[in-house]
């Protein structure tokens, strides 16, 4: 019996090995054949391949609204490609987007490693409560100013919300506002939209940490989610957006979330001023982390979350999903390489928190290049130069004595910054043609080097978009945060007192440290009374 048991494996193995071979020949096969039909589409200098691929994704999204009844519930008797092609959809995007969700823990993690321990339990807070509040300021009216819009360019270039129109199906009567009149089947989009807002909130708590009052970080969390943020992605990802109408290139937000973030961690960090002991007789002094191995902790929650936050961005399972995965994988690998390089060269330490640091520096600074840029190029110029830009960053403040105890502001603006600019060079056609195309409703010259890079016959022009886009996304941030933070500052509930610093914000305002060898909280403890141990 066991012998037949295991010859009956064997063939069943061999049936289905022969069966993935001829499955996988005819996918070889129909890809060429599809890569010939769409080279025969792709005109040159035109956009007739992504003019056709916009036509069917929104015929799809007509379908998909057709398929629902006046009760919001989903009825075909048979699935054609088309709601195939939406359910698939939806279940891509809800599994990124619970990743993505993820990437609170990762920040927690990592930021509560890389501090001191008398800071625990208030950094896990404030990240707690980002992800709280983010969602709570999101619906009622962060994803109404994001994405409230007709997106063909006739909505409101600078803000959503005015129109009663939906970027992403046809439905009558439309309002985001609370959610309060939108199709059952856009709720996951929302969902999406929310983890990847509540991030932007979360990578400044870096910057703000273990000195700012609990008020005013809840007031800059709902601030930043609710409205700093929202206008910029408008500006970007809306079809009626200034900035997306020019042109601009910002495939998983280098600019909107990264550059912003980073240069609004840069405002709070300088509003607040540095930590008690960071700086004797001007010099930088390194502050202890309390928990090294937290840090590699978030840092592998980060890596896993920051895959989907890439390859989910375009909402849709789209051609570039597997490239996505690959490109945020190998270039997490190539910064954790040369960080920790930099760091045995350089430092002459063998730096573990270097190259956690690397890690996550290799994959921000791909955010806008990873859409159009080919693999090599990322791995091999775009994230060494994005980590030489952290350091870059981390010299800058300490020069100018800027205290941003997680480097957020190096970590997310410079390396931001380098993935805008770096698109300029090395945008190739083949991925401009298929993502992009060459029209847009600003600039429809319909030549292709007007919008590819200059290394791949660009004449500059796309180099110019991006820079203009990193320039107004860096004057917005500093202005639009630092009215926020120096506002709260002027008010005096921008910082903890001094006492109360050096006591730590676990022991003064959350009841106890976050580690203890005690039986008895501190809350749990009377004044004066003993512990009677006559039981034990």
């Amino acid at each position: 019996m066991p012998r037949l048991l295991l010859i009956g494996l064997l063939a069943t193995s061999t049936t289905v090995f022969a069966l993935d071979q001829r499955v996988l020949d005819r996918a070889r096969i129909h890809g060429g054949l599809k890569q010939k039909e769409d080279a025969k589409r792709k005109l040159a200098g035109t956009t007739e391949y992504a003019q056709s691929q916009k036509a069917l994704t929104e015929q799809k999204r007509k379908l998909v609204a057709d398929a629902y009844d006046s009760f919001g519930d989903f009825y075909t008797s048979a699935w054609d490609p088309v709601d195939i092609s939406y359910a698939l959809d939806l279940v891509w995007i809800v599994v990124a987007a619970l990743f993505c969700f993820f990437l609170q823990a990762g920040f927690g993690l990592l930021e509560a490693g890389a501090l001191r321990s008398k800071n625990a339990k208030n950094i896990m807070l404030k990240n707690l409560m980002d992800a709280c509040v983010g969602g709570f300021v999101y619906y009622l009216f962060g994803y109404a100013i994001c994405y409230q819009s007709p997106g063909d360019g006739t909505g409101n270039p600078f803000a959503g919300g005015g129109n009663m129109d939906s970027p992403w199906f046809p439905f009558t009567g439309y309002q985001a506002w609370m959610l309060s009149n939108v199709p059952d089947y856009e709720y996951y989009l929302f969902l999406f939209q929310y983890v990847f807002a509540a991030t932007i909130a979360t990578i400044v708590s870096g910057a703000v940490a273990e000195r700012i009052q609990f008020k005013a970080y809840m007031v800059y969390s709902f601030v930043l989610t609710g409205f700093i943020y929202p206008f910029a992605a408008h500006w970007t990802w809306s079809g009626d957006g200034f900035l997306n109408k020019l042109g601009v290139f910002d495939y998983a937000g280098g600019n909107a979330v990264h550059a912003l973030s980073g240069i609004t961690a840069w405002m709070a960090a300088l509003a607040l001023g540095p930590r008690i002991g960071k700086f004797v007789d001007g010099k930088p002094v390194e502050l202890a982390c309390h928990n090294v191995p937290y840090m590699v902790l978030g840092t592998f929650i980060l890596w896993l979350g920051f895959i989907p936050f890439i390859a989910g961005s375009p909402c849709v399972l789209n051609f570039q999903v597997g490239r996505m995965a690959v490109m945020t994988t190998l270039n997490g690998c190539f910064g954790g390489c040369f960080a920790l390089l930099y760091e045995v060269v350089v430092n002459k330490t063998v730096s573990v928190e270097g190259a956690c640091i690397g890690v996550l520096a290799g994959m921000v600074g791909i955010c806008t290049s990873c859409g159009v840029c080919p693999l090599w190029t990322t791995c091999f110029i775009n994230t060494p130069i994005s980590v030489l830009s952290y350091y870059f960053g981390i010299w800058l403040n300490n020069k100018l004595k800027v205290d941003d105890p997680l480097g957020a502001s190096a970590l997310h603006y410079w390396p931001g910054a380098v993935s805008m600019i770096f698109t300029g060079f090395f945008a190739h056609p083949k991925f401009v043609s298929k993502q992009y195309g060459y029209n847009f409703i600003d600039r429809n010259s319909g030549k292709e080097e007007d919008f590819v890079g200059v290394f791949y016959g660009g004449n500059g022009q796309q180099l110019g978009i991006q820079c203009l886009a990193l320039l107004i996304m860096t004057v917005y941030g500093a202005g639009a945060s630092g009215m926020l933070f120096y506002g709260m500052k002027m008010c005096k509930i921008l910082r903890v007192s001094e006492e109360d610093e050096i006591a730590g914000m676990d022991n003064v305002k959350h009841g106890g440290p976050a580690y203890t060898d005690e039986d008895v909280a501190p809350k749990g403890k009377v004044k004066g009374a003993k512990m009677d141990v006559s039981a034990a």
